[in-house]
């Protein structure tokens, strides 16, 4: 027995297929540096966070990059580009990744700063053996032309160190360097159970 009122199948049809895009979302098949905008920050004046950990001499500017950029992960020696992570346990978990020995430094800041969103891309195409090391210079590779392009201030990468946390390349040279704002340090005080070396 039919039910009063029910759709029929040809509007069920139309109301499923209203509701499916026609492909893939472009973030997951489009092959570019830099297509999304991190963390979604889409609404209109979202800001992003970024943080790193700086020596007591670099509390002035701590955002800053002096002379030419060391070689990382994304990119090569002489790039000038600075590296910041996505959160305050993401930028220790990087700061203690590169200690180069067991002794606690006297003095560390945690350093912060706010970004617009429309300031920063994702990088949406993952080269093979991203997350390699030591580093591998087609990877390198792929950091130095997004920041010779200037296309954003900022590149959001995945950490290779921890799942689901994320860091920031930030070009030194982008015309919208000086837009990094509120940047304040606080002391951190690294418990040395941290800096062991197991």
């Amino acid at each position: 027995m039919p039910v009063p009122n029910a759709p029929d199948e040809a509007d069920l049809d139309e109301a499923l297929e209203e509701s499916f895009p026609a492909s893939d979302p472009p973030a997951l098949t489009t092959s570019s540096i830099a297509t999304t905008a991190a963390a979604d920050p889409r609404a209109e004046g979202a800001r992003i966070a970024i943080y790193r950990l700086v020596a007591l001499d670099d509390r002035d500017a701590p955002f800053d990059l002096q002379g030419p950029g060391s070689a990382g992960r994304w990119t090569s020696a002489g790039t000038r580009v600075l590296y910041a992570a996505a959160s305050p346990a993401g930028a220790l978990l990087e700061f203690l990744a590169h200690l180069s020995d067991d002794a606690v430094p006297d003095r560390l800041l945690l350093a912060s700063a706010e970004v617009e969103g429309g300031l920063v891309r994702t990088l949406t195409d993952l080269p093979p053996g991203w997350n390699a090391y030591p580093y591998r210079p087609e990877v390198q590779r792929v950091g130095d032309a997004w920041a010779a392009a200037r296309d954003s201030l900022l590149l959001r990468v995945p950490s290779a160190l921890c799942r689901n946390e994320f860091n920031y390349l930030l070009n030194a040279d982008h015309a919208d360097a000086a837009r990094v704002r509120n940047a304040t340090c606080a002391e951190l005080t690294l418990d040395s159970r941290l800096c062991r070396r197991r």
